[in-house]
């Protein structure tokens, strides 16, 4: 994920941009959620956007395009 991430960051940094961005504003609402409650923090962890994305992609790709050898 790590590669496609700076694959992402040089041929498409306003989508790699974007996705920092919501990232970062999700990760601020789930910290303000959780200092509001007594909830373990383990509860809001929120995985990295682009690998919830390219996991995704990755399963619909060969799942659907490409051939059984």
């Amino acid at each position: 994920m790590t590669v496609f991430g700076q694959w992402l960051k040089i041929y498409n940094p306003q989508l790699h941009l974007h996705l920092q961005t919501l990232q970062s504003s999700s990760s601020a609402a789930a910290a303000a959620a959780s200092s509001s409650c007594n909830d373990d923090s383990d509860e809001n962890y929120e995985p990295p956007l682009l690998n919830v994305f390219t996991i995704q992609w990755f399963l619909t790709l060969f799942a659907t395009c490409l051939p059984r050898p």
